[in-house]
Parts: C-alpha cells; sequence; structure tokens
C-alpha cells in the first residue's frame, strides 16, 4: 500500500509538473504576442499603457506559478481578483487586433 501511494504522488507531482510547465509556455507565448503587439506603429498611446501593464502582471504570474508553495493562502484572493483584471484588460487590448499578429 505505501509504495502505491508513493507511486500516486510521484506521478501527481507530475502531472503537476507538467501543468506549470504548460502554463508556463502559455505566459511566454502571451508575451510574445504583446511585443508583436505593441511594435505596430498605429496604437494609441492608453493600448500600449495597458500592453505594458498586461506584461508586468503576466511575468508576476510566471513568478507565482513558479514559486506558488511559498504565498500564504489570504493573500489568493487578492490574485483571483487580479487575474480576472487581467482578463478584462486581455479582452480590451486583443479587441479588434487581426490573428496575424
Amino acid at each position: 500500500m505505501g509504495s502505491s501511494f508513493t507511486a500516486s504522488r510521484r506521478n501527481g507531482g507530475n502531472f503537476e509538473l507538467y501543468l506549470q510547465k504548460m502554463a508556463l509556455n502559455e505566459i511566454e507565448e502571451m508575451l510574445d504576442h504583446l511585443r508583436r503587439i505593441k511594435n505596430r506603429r498605429d496604437l494609441y498611446v492608453d493600448t500600449i499603457d495597458e500592453i505594458e501593464i498586461l506584461e508586468m502582471e503576466l511575468r508576476f504570474w510566471g513568478t507565482f506559478i513558479k514559486y506558488h508553495h511559498v504565498l500564504l493562502p489570504d493573500s489568493l484572493v487578492k490574485l483571483v481578483k487580479n487575474a480576472k483584471l487581467i482578463v478584462r484588460m486581455l479582452y480590451r487590448v486583443f479587441d479588434g487586433i487581426p490573428d496575424e499578429c
């Protein structure tokens, strides 16, 4: 029984590591996409400011994903609110931007 429990924990740890890497890859892809958009010449200053805020927030989330085990439980509420704000900002920035960016 002990060995199957250890094996399931190890597999769960591998799955968690897989999810972590997948999330970090998605964040990197989003950052690359935001950089390409920011390099366009026809953007308003407000849009560039929002993109820079999103870049900073996404980098924070990457750090959070890497070091989630250090986080205090009561700060999770703030992080969830922050994540919802990021999603709203992403929709606002990507609205009307062509797919080829």
